[in-house]
């Protein structure tokens, strides 16, 4: 009977680094390329300013790992911008869609902690939410696949 994978905190803090990086490289990629009528940050909506656009990585799979422990991996982002202006929101989404879809695209890591495979939009921008002050957020998600390395010991 095999019991649940022991996670070492070595484990952990490495994973967390590649992801840190992966995502720092992306926002940047993403700011410095695209005419973005606000600036991308990494979390979550806070809903104090308009127009706000948020990056945020959701579950990832390890899709194969080596015997040294190398992994690819498969990270899922969305992106969503909020917004009383659903014109301005759907061409800054589709802006960054077209961008991160480019089959020229490509990440490279400052720490040499990952190596860019792929990138796959998964969704288009859609509408998920409305308030009662005429703002709207709409999101959209792609998925990264990567080769991540495990440091030396």
């Amino acid at each position: 009977m095999s019991g649940p994978r022991y996670l070492s905190k070595a484990y952990l803090k490495e994973r967390q680094l590649n992801i840190m990086d992966l995502k720092d490289r992306l926002t940047d990629c993403i700011n410095a390329n695209v005419n973005l009528p606000a600036k991308l940050y990494q979390s979550y909506m806070t809903n104090k300013i308009s127009p706000e656009l948020r990056i945020y990585d959701l579950p990832s799979t390890v899709i194969d790992e080596d015997y040294a422990g190398n992994r690819t991996e498969e990270f899922i982002f969305e992106i969503a911008m909020r917004s009383n202006d659903e014109e301005l929101i759907n061409q800054t989404l589709w802006d960054i869609s077209k961008y991160i879809s480019d089959y020229d695209f490509d990440l490279v890591s400052q720490n040499n902690s990952f190596s860019f495979n792929k990138l796959e939009v998964t969704t288009f921008p859609h509408i998920v939410s409305a308030d009662t002050e005429g703002n709207v957020v709409y999101l959209f998600d792609f998925k990264i696949t990567v080769d991540t390395y495990k440091e030396s010991d």
